[in-house]
């Protein structure tokens, strides 16, 4: 029973000059990312995820902290269900460093949707494709194609 009243008391000393041994956080703080677009060039790396936050950077590790400061509050890339890559290899190794989880979707497309948002609720549907893990494993897979359909980018279907 000591031993518990001394923690008591060690956490009670704690919380009162704001030294907790945990950190709090706020769930309105949080921006979870359904879905991250990729987009390389001769300026650079340009990203964009859903609910309209963007960044560029010269190398894929200088967008990702652009960002992360350019969201509302803390981005969550683990949340992040598809990859969408426009121009640009698609290497898992890079975005799992980065904090994408390996069951991420990959898809390649000839350019950034209008809206990703809505790309995002179409994809979220989709269940097949090739994910970052399969990926990394080094066997060769072909990774599934966006078209331009009527309303916006479609997985091509192989004929």
């Amino acid at each position: 029973m000591k031993p518990m009243a001394l923690l008591l008391a060690a956490v009670a000393v704690c919380s009162f000059f704001g030294a907790v041994p945990f950190a709090c956080s706020d769930i309105a703080d949080l921006a979870p990312a359904q879905i991250l677009c990729v987009e390389g060039g001769e300026s650079g790396v340009l990203l964009c995820t859903d609910g309209g936050i963007a960044a560029r950077g010269e190398t894929l590790e200088r967008a990702m902290i652009q960002l992360k400061n350019a969201a509302p509050g803390e981005l969550l890339l683990a949340t992040v269900d598809e990859l969408v890559l426009v121009s640009y290899p698609p290497e898992a190794g890079a975005f799992l460093d980065a904090g994408l989880r390996p069951a991420t979707s990959v898809y390649l497309a000839p350019a950034l949707p209008e809206s990703v948002d809505a790309l995002a609720k179409y994809l979220h549907e989709q269940k097949d494709g090739v994910t970052l893990g399969m990926l990394a494993d080094g066997v060769p897979r072909p990774v599934p194609r966006l078209v331009r359909g009527v309303n916006g980018l479609v997985v091509e279907v192989a004929s």
